[in-house]
C-alpha cells in the first residue's frame, strides 16, 4: 500500500513521496491510536477529557513530523514544539523511507490491524 502510495506521489511530486506516505499511515493508523486508545481497543476504559486534550496534542505534534510541518501562526501556542520538530523530523523521515521499501511487513500490518478492527479470527 506504502509503495502505490510512494509510486503514485512521486510522478506527480517527487520531492513529495516520503510526506504523502507518512501522512496517510500517521493520519490513518498512528494519530487515531494515540488521540481515542480505547476505540482501538488498546486500553478498557476511555481517556478523561482532559487526559483526551493531551492525547490530541501528541497526535498533533506526530501528525507535524510526519508531514515535514512545524507549527505555525494558527496554533501559535505549539511554537515551543518546533525545536522537537525540527530535530526530529530527520528520524521520521528515515523511519518513512524505510517502511516505503519494506512494503510487505506495512501490507501485513495494515492486514492485521483492518483484521482487528472487523472481528476477524482469522490471521493475514
Amino acid at each position: 500500500m506504502d509503495m502505490q502510495i510512494s509510486a503514485a506521489v512521486m510522478k506527480r511530486f517527487p520531492e513529495a513521496k516520503f510526506t504523502a506516505v507518512g501522512a496517510f499511515i500517521f493520519l490513518r493508523f498512528f494519530c487515531p491510536a494515540i488521540v481515542a486508545p480505547d476505540a482501538e481497543g488498546l486500553i478498557a476504559a476511555a481517556p478523561s477529557k482532559e487526559m483526551r486534550r493531551g492525547l490530541l496534542l501528541i497526535a498533533k505534534v506526530v501528525q507535524n513530523l510526519a508531514n515535514n510541518v512545524l507549527f505555525g501562526a494558527k496554533e501559535p501556542y505549539m511554537f515551543p514544539l518546533n525545536d522537537f520538530l525540527t530535530q526530529n523530523i530527520y528520524r521520521v523521515t528515515t523511519f518513512l523511507r524505510e517502511i516505503s521499501v519494506r512494503s510487505s511487513l506495512i501490507t501485513f500490518v495494515c492486514a492485521l490491524h483492518l483484521s482487528d478492527r472487523l472481528g476477524s479470527t482469522e490471521r493475514p
